[in-house]
């Protein structure tokens, strides 16, 4: 037999095991071989063999015998959770996040814990990784790919993240060397807030939806374009970067310059700020108010927080719709602990309808606090799933 002839059988006979592996992803069900042989068109003889392979390997399981219809029962199969783990980790301003899931998206185990000291950074993700393996009762060997959502760009085919201010002492290459030495999976890098946009799309909100924009304001400020289905991500991954939109009344130098106009206005230290002075100007006490003592303040309709509230609202519609006007989405989700106040989200509808050309549809995000490290966990399992010759789910 040629070489030629014998990479044709491999390829032939791993094409097949797609076309079944896919099949049996479809249903919700575990199948019949039956089943597997009419929804791919394969002979029954050759189903039933691949069908053996796919379970010596693990990749399937049986799933018990299906009774009362006419003929002989038929032995069931479907899909072997165990056949690939995914570690989701995600960063941000308050703490570190970390999922284990099965490759059909069943979360084994869920941890958090607060940021560390920057130079602490690496070794408190090595100990929270080591929490959520025990907690599911996953060896790391069983782990396929590892997902990672972080603040900030990273290029594509870099290893170096740029522009990640809110996450003080994170480092691509040493995180990649921690997680590298410790796993034999594939590690996947992935800016928050797209992945934030791929959770709404996937599970919340948005899901179905081909054209939306989503919009974080939390302590920054940051976007996801999903455009005709696809994350729109740009020539260096920099798309979406709205905190540097030239908006509000701040002037582009020093420090406004280095984290960008609307997120030094809009974002947590911003609002904050305005906060403060609204305070003085009425002669109330300043001090150092917290996003919490806000919030509250704004409940009690005290003038102050309502006023920074306002101004909040017309910062945030005015980011939406310079981004509406360019590529015209379906509507915007709104998300974060600023972005999300009732409050702030009703300002931002009415300053819409005031000055957009067309109605410009704003819903408050489903997912919340969850969305990125969801949008985690599904970049993880695709890449899992790429890696045993599995479709997406």
């Amino acid at each position: 037999m040629t070489d030629a002839h014998v990479d044709r059988h491999v390829f032939v006979r791993q094409h097949n095991e797609s076309r079944i592996l896919a099949a049996i992803s479809a249903e919700a069900e575990p199948v019949s071989r039956v089943a597997i042989a009419a929804a791919t068109g394969l002979s029954k003889p050759t189903v039933n063999a691949l069908v053996d392979e796919l379970l010596s390997t693990g990749l399937l399981r049986e799933a018990g015998i299906r009774t009362g219809s006419i003929g002989r029962p038929a032995s069931l199969v479907q899909l072997n959770p165990e056949a690939g783990m995914v570690l989701a980790l995600a960063f941000d301003g308050d703490g570190i996040g970390a999922v284990i899931a099965d490759i059909t998206g069943d979360q084994r185990a869920r941890q958090h814990a607060p940021l560390p000291r920057p130079d602490r950074l690496i070794s408190g993700t090595a100990a929270l990784v080591d929490e959520v393996l025990q907690q599911a009762g996953v060896d790391a060997d069983a782990v396929r790919a590892i997902s990672i959502s972080a603040p900030g760009i990273l290029e594509p085919g870099s290893d170096h993240r740029a522009l990640a201010q809110n996450v003080p002492g994170l480092d691509d290459r040493a995180l990649h060397r921690l997680l590298g030495r410790r796993f034999d999976a594939s590690i996947a890098f992935e800016n928050d807030v797209n992945l934030a946009a791929i959770a709404e799309h996937r599970y919340g909100i948005a899901r179905g939806a081909d054209d939306f924009v989503f919009l974080l304001v939390d302590t920054g400020v940051g976007m996801g374009l999903m455009l005709n289905g696809e994350l729109l991500r740009g020539s260096r991954g920099a798309a979406g970067e709205a905190g540097y939109l030239p908006l509000g009344s701040a002037r582009l130098v020093g420090p406004v310059a280095r984290i960008g106009a609307l997120e030094s206005q809009a974002g947590l230290s911003g609002l904050l700020a305005r906060y403060r002075a609204e305070r003085t100007e009425r002669g109330l006490a300043a001090g150092r108010p917290t996003l919490e003592a806000f919030l509250r303040a704004l409940q009690e309709a005290e003038p102050a927080a309502v006023a920074t509230a306002q101004q909040e609202a017309e910062l945030i519609a005015r980011a939406i719709l310079a981004v509406c006007v360019l590529v015209d989405p379906q509507f915007v989700v709104l998300a974060g602990r600023i972005g999300s106040v009732p409050f702030v989200l009703d300002g931002v509808r009415r300053e819409l309808a005031r000055v957009a050309p067309y109605p410009i549809k704003v819903h408050e995000s489903s997912l919340h606090g969850s969305a990125a490290i969801m949008g985690a966990v599904a970049r993880g399992m695709q890449v899992a799933r790429a890696s045993i010759g599995l479709p997406e789910s």
